[in-house]
């Protein structure tokens, strides 16, 4: 991890922008989160592999874990 400036204030991170290198400079790191849940507009859900996130730190070396999204497929 590394702490150069605020990480940003969402919970997750576009897979997009991940690829197009604007994360670069948080130096993340790849994690899987551990979850069996999850909910989406007040609808619950089953998760039965965990989800991809990002791990980052911010000028105060404080961890911070994003969810890694992607956009939806057909």
């Amino acid at each position: 991890m590394r702490w150069t400036a605020s990480p940003p204030q969402t919970g997750w991170a576009r897979e997009e922008s991940v690829l197009a290198g604007k994360w670069r400079g948080f130096q993340p790191e790849l994690v899987i989160i551990l979850a069996q849940r999850g909910c989406e507009k007040g609808v619950w859900f089953p998760i039965t592999s965990g989800l991809q996130g990002l791990l980052v730190a911010d000028e105060h070396r404080t961890p911070h874990v994003y969810m890694l999204t992607r956009a939806a497929t057909p």
